[in-house]
C-alpha cells in the first residue's frame, strides 16, 4: 500500500513490568529490543526508540501519572531523561546493525503553557 511506518519502541513509560526508565538496564533492554524488532522488519527505515522522552519522564517522575509513578522526585527525572537518550542511543546502533539506512524520527512536546 506503500504505507511507510515510522516504529515505536516505547511509548509514554510504557514496557515490560521488570524494568522501568530509571532501571540501569533500561537502556540495554532496549538496545536488545529493538535489534530483535529490527531483525523482524528489516525492511523498516524510521524509528523512534522512546516517544518524547523529556515529556515521559516528567510524567513518570514529576507528575507520577505513568510507570514507575514517582512524584516530585526530580533525581528520578534527570535519571530517567538520560536512561532514555542512552536507551535511544543504543536502540539506534542496534537498529542500524541490521538495516544501516535506518533513520532516527525523534519526537518531543517542547512546549509552554502560562494562564493567569
Amino acid at each position: 500500500l506503500g504505507v511507510r511506518p515510522i516504529v515505536g519502541l516505547v511509548h509514554h513509560g510504557s514496557g515490560p513490568a521488570h524494568t522501568s526508565l530509571v532501571d540501569p538496564g533500561f537502556a540495554a533492554g532496549l538496545a536488545a529490543f529493538a535489534g530483535r524488532v529490527a531483525e523482524r522488519f528489516p525492511w523498516v527505515e524510521e524509528w523512534t526508540p522512546v516517544n518524547e522522552p523529556l515529556t515521559t519522564a516528567r510524567f513518570s517522575t514529576i507528575n507520577g501519572v505513568w510507570y514507575p509513578h514517582r512524584s516530585h522526585d526530580y533525581a528520578a527525572f534527570a535519571r530517567a531523561v538520560v536512561t532514555q537518550c542512552e536507551g535511544v542511543r543504543l536502540a539506534m546502533r542496534a537498529v542500524r546493525r541490521v538495516n544501516p539506512a535506518a533513520k532516527l524520527v525523534q519526537t518531543e512536546d517542547l512546549g509552554r503553557v502560562w494562564a493567569t
